[in-house]
């Protein structure tokens, strides 16, 4: 599993990447349970996704100017580039 940010990861199986969100359930061995929101041909395909559902969630939860709303999809623009992968131990 990659670890991405605010409870994002990337999974995988044999046959494609899989987005997942951590949800605040545990399974019975202690371990997070991850909410599987879209599957991916690539990597990339994740990423994209990922920047649409940050847009979205900005966008739902806020009411802004056009502005405001330029500014914030700039800086998470700037984060997902900026993004670093590491894998989860």
């Amino acid at each position: 599993m990659i670890e991405l940010f605010d409870g994002y990861v990337i999974g995988a199986d044999s046959r494609q990447f899989i987005l997942k969100k951590k949800t605040s359930s545990v399974d019975k061995n202690g371990k997070p349970i991850y909410r599987e929101l879209s599957y991916h041909k690539t990597v990339e395909g994740v990423i994209r996704a990922l920047w649409f559902v940050l847009t979205r969630e900005q966008a739902q939860a806020n009411r802004l100017t056009l502005k405001e709303a330029y500014e914030q999809f700039k800086t998470l623009t700037e984060h997902m580039e900026n993004l670093k992968l590491k894998e989860e131990e």
